[in-house]
């Protein structure tokens, strides 16, 4: 996975705004736009017309804890976790 972050500060892009000329680019240090390959992102920052003060960078998402993991009353075989 591939995502779009600012050089300096490090955060993420995960909006452009298109009304305003040239667009806004709205980054953030929690959330992040991800894409699925190079290309894509590389499409993605021109795209946006990003500054040279963007790049792609190479990401990993991984699960730190699993938080709910409710069936919501139903038989877990009901979910489709069958086999698992």
């Amino acid at each position: 996975m591939y995502a779009i972050r600012h050089k300096h500060s490090h955060r993420w892009l995960y909006e452009t705004d298109f009304q305003h000329d040239p667009p806004i680019q709205k980054t953030s240090f929690f959330q992040a736009k991800i894409f699925p390959n190079e290309e894509t992102a590389n499409y993605e920052l021109r795209r946006r017309l990003c500054s040279k003060h963007f790049e792609v960078v190479k990401v990993r998402l991984d699960v730190a804890k699993t938080i709910n993991t409710s069936t919501k009353g139903k038989n877990p075989s009901q979910n489709g976790n069958e086999g698992l």
